[in-house]
């Protein structure tokens, strides 16, 4: 209980394959109530939530956008409303195509069930901050807990423990009674100090304004938070962002930025008036370049008037400025490295015509300007972000169309401003007198950005799901409202990689290695010309970046198998839907279901219901800040197999090969690891390369997706600074499902497994059951029993192999029975090659999942019995 009321804790949870109890347990299920509207819903078959109780149902349904309502044999009852809720729906219904809204069932055991509940109250703010997180704790006496947290502007409030909603309730045959109701609140906490470096001290010139940024070495109250001072006259600005942060600093502390959001603002009325001199100086440690010019300090609107001093997109620093009539620059022809403290700055000197920029004390470049004074613009000074957006440096498709609001990324410190300017003695008198050792130089006060997952590079304990919070690093970490659960780790314990559907991908696949490279793939993906529809260009999951319209939940979890859905709103890189129906107002959603059994193979299964014959597969890999794509894959770096056993390596040295295996039905991205990506294509499917922009690497380099903040569907990498993707192919499966997995086998040992799929060995000779076929979608045999001993026959032959097969049992009438099996007479025991469990389908019932580690080229008997 402690862990929901307490949410802002990391905690794991995971969801058990069933309760066991008889009368008390929840499943996903699809309500048909008979309204009009569920005709054109484009939902799948986990749309809602049934938590059964032994006096009646407790519901979340789509027709309350999943405001939960208490059934039984007396009446239907609904759950307050506490948060009042305004969308593009009825009083009830908000959300009308639950485009903001959606239900999670977190924990199921027979002491609890917890469902989590996430929506956006009011559509005219559906940012970051916009959102409401409501968990119900349902024990099987009726009472109930709710925790309602709403999304604040300030991370610091959202993780406030006091800022919660608690509701404690009784449900019974009668109807729901409130226990208590305790309002949230704010305990307005000081910020606590951080360990900063020595403050030194400097005199140099007189500067009309500096920011020391030391206020991180004391504690700070609750109202002066988010609050820096100007040391001179004494001033406050705001830091605006989701949280001031504060890091050690070269002379004390220094303030982080985000490259985003993070701002400090100064305003017009307090801006310095510099006109025919000036000087800008500070200490900056870059975290990633920009997506384009990003101010260190400015007070200008672009190429009209005011000045700049800030880097471009490959680092290079510079300073732009309206001086008399005309816009000037200057920048230094060598970049900055990340991860590294540098003293950087600029002088403008109208009587010299002259404004020169100068790195770690030295001058680095000058521009001969005409002999006038600044004209400033009217505008309040900004650190740390453009007061205007730009379009994105090698914005792919609409180059200048989608502008983004662009900052630093980084760390600045003992930023001054001087109504002079200074002589290159001083700025070198100035350098001297902060400049730290050199081991604090190369080692600014940044955290690492590694992607997430498998930290250990070791199997798991056990096989199964869990929720969880994949940490990336703080100020990327610091723009999410979320709680403990908002991300699915698949783990292995045959093996030492993982499947991951994480926020940071907008849960796309990441099938992670045991050295931690990241492979991965394309949702359904509709495309718009310019002008076409009010989308444009790619309207994807890649577009999705605050994941507004995609969620994941863990269907099933036992030891045989685990079943995530991944559902997302195919919108373009502004959240607008394409092809939206205008008699049913539906746009573009997609429904996936993931089938993962711990032989570290996965099928995935693409529903759209009115279409799925799209683009869908685009194997891709990733490379984390700091690599290149040839960090991660050899230039060698796919191979393709076909049923005959022939098989083709192709190689990116040269550019983007042509896929000329016939009949592919194998591939494998060659990851500079020891296990590695794979996808079992069914028969009559074809791949292409991706025809990309090489550039700065052989292969196609792009950095608008994954984790990025822009609004852009297509950035050409300028640098390993960012978290990056590279495509290598288009698949063009002929159904829609395929397999992944990882492997540290050679491709063409994969044929038995690619073939006992594509063309699976027939069960027959049932007794005491009805074989009702195989389902490719989930690699699985499913059966119907009808007495509690049965038995079937698999005819497996060596074109039409046996490997690792999976049997789901309908009608099992158990919620507690585990199965015995004997296999050609021969009794296994339960372990890693032989594991079942049981779950519940979406009428409730159990059903018993067996899955088998065994290879079988020859007809083999099962049999199998229910135990007490």
């Amino acid at each position: 209980m402690k862990a929901y009321l307490l949410v802002c804790t990391v905690v794991i949870l995971t969801v058990p394959g069933i309760s066991a109890s008889a009368d008390f347990y929840a499943y996903y299920t699809k309500i048909d109530s008979g309204q009009d509207w569920e005709k054109y819903s484009r939902t799948g078959k986990y749309a809602d939530i049934v938590v059964q109780l032994p006096q009646g149902q407790f519901i979340f349904h789509r027709s309350s956008s999943y405001l939960p309502y208490w059934k039984t044999e007396k009446g239907k009852w609904y759950m307050p409303e506490i948060v009042r809720r305004k969308g593009d729906g009825k009083p009830l219904m908000t959300d009308k195509h639950n485009r903001y809204s959606y239900v999670r069932i977190i924990e199921s055991t027979v002491k609890m069930v917890v469902v989590h509940w996430r929506y956006m109250p009011d559509f005219s703010n559906v940012s970051w901050h916009g959102v409401v997180d409501e968990y119900f704790v349902i024990r099987p006496d009726g009472k109930v807990t709710r925790i309602i947290r709403r999304g604040t502007p300030k991370l610091d409030d959202w993780n406030d423990l006091k800022n919660r909603i608690i509701q404690k309730l009784s449900i019974d045959s009668e109807g729901i009674k409130e226990l208590s109701l305790t309002q949230a609140g704010l305990s307005k906490l000081s910020a606590e100090p951080v360990c900063g470096s020595t403050v030194r001290k400097v005199k140099v010139g007189f500067p009309t304004a500096w920011w020391k940024f030391d206020e991180g070495l004391q504690t700070r109250s609750y109202e002066r938070r988010d609050v820096t001072a100007e040391s001179i006259d004494g001033y406050d600005c705001t830091i605006a962002g989701h949280k001031s942060l504060f890091k050690k600093g070269i002379s004390g502390t220094a303030l982080a930025f985000d490259g985003y959001h993070s701002a400090v603002v100064i305003p017009l009325s307090r801006a310095p008036a510099p006109k025919s001199q000036l000087t800008i100086e500070a200490w900056v440690a870059l975290g990633a370049y920009p997506f384009e010019w990003a101010p260190i300090i400015s007070q200008a609107v672009w190429k009209d008037s005011g000045y700049y001093f800030g880097l471009d997109q490959t680092g290079h620093l510079g300073f732009h400025a309206k001086i008399g009539k005309t816009w000037q620059s200057v920048v230094n022809p060598e970049h900055l490295h990340l991860f590294r403290w540098y003293h950087v700055a600029a002088t403008f000197d109208s009587s010299a015509g002259l404004i020169t920029l100068f790195v770690d004390g030295k001058q680095v470049a000058s521009q001969k300007v005409p002999k006038a004074d600044l004209t400033l613009a009217q505008r309040d000074v900004i650190i740390g972000l453009n007061s205007q957006k730009m379009p994105a440096v090698d914005g792919r498709i609409r180059k200048g169309k989608w502008p983004s609001l662009i900052g630093f990324d980084g760390l600045i410190d003992e930023l001054k401003l001087y109504d002079q300017a200074l002589t290159a003695d001083d700025i070198c008198r100035s350098y001297g007198q902060l400049k730290p050792p050199q081991n604090d130089v190369d080692k600014p006060d940044l955290m690492q950005r590694r992607l997430p997952a498998n930290p250990r590079n070791a199997k798991a304990d056990r096989f199964g799901a869990e929720y969880t919070r994949l940490n990336y690093y703080d100020t990327w970490d610091n723009m999410w409202r979320v709680g403990p659960h908002p991300d699915v780790v698949v783990k292995l314990d045959a093996n030492p990689t993982r499947f991951v559907f994480w926020r940071g991908l907008s849960y796309g696949i990441g099938l992670v290695t045991e050295n931690g490279k990241w492979a991965g793939d394309q949702s359904s993906e509709n495309y718009k010309e310019l002008g076409a529809d009010k989308a444009e260009g790619c309207c994807e999951h890649m577009s999705d970046k605050q994941c507004r319209h995609a969620h994941v939940r863990i269907i099933e979890n036992t030891d045989a198998r685990v079943v995530v859905h991944w559902r997302y709103g195919m919108v373009d890189s502004r959240y607008i839907f394409p092809d939206v129906n205008p008699k049913t107002g539906w746009g573009d959603w997609a429904d996936e279901y993931w089938t993962i059994y711990p032989d570290a193979v996965g099928i995935r299964h693409l529903e759209r219901g009115w279409i799925w014959g799209d683009s869908w597969v685009e194997t891709m890999f990733y490379s984390e800040p700091g690599t290149m794509p040839e960090d991660n894959v050899e230039l060698n770096a796919y191979t393709l197999v076909n049923l005959k056993g022939e098989t083709k390596t192709y190689s990116w040295e040269h550019g983007s090969p042509d896929c000329d295996l016939d009949d592919p039905v194998i591939s494998m991205i060659n990851t500079k690891s020891e296990y590695r990506p794979f996808n079992v294509y069914p028969t009559g499917s074809s791949v292409e390369t991706f025809s990309g922009r090489p550039q700065l690497s052989r292969f196609p380099w792009w950095n608008h997706y994954p984790v990025s903040q822009i609004t852009s569907d297509g950035r050409a990498a300028c640098a390993p600074d960012r978290a990056s993707h590279s495509s290598l192919v288009w698949g063009t499966p002929s159904t829609n499902y395929m397999m992944y997995g990882l492997t540290n086998r050679s491709p063409e040992t994969l044929l038995p497994l690619a073939k006992s799929w594509n063309t699976p060995p027939q069960l027959l000779d049932t007794t005491g059951c009805h074989a009702e076929g195989y389902r490719p979608h989930e690699r699985a045999y499913y059966l119907t029993t009808t007495a509690p001993a049965f038995s079937f026959r698999v005819y497996a032959t060596e074109e039409r192999p046996l490997f690792n097969p999976c049997f789901v049992i309908r009608n099992y009438n158990s919620a507690t029975a585990k199965a015995s099996i004997k296999i050609d007479g021969k009794l296994i025991p339960s372990g890693k090659d032989f594991r079942q469990g049981i779950i519940r389908d979406t009428d409730g019932r159990p059903m018993l999942i067996i899955w088998l580690c065994r290879h079988s080229e020859e007809p083999t008997k099962f049999e199998m019995n229910k135990t007490p």
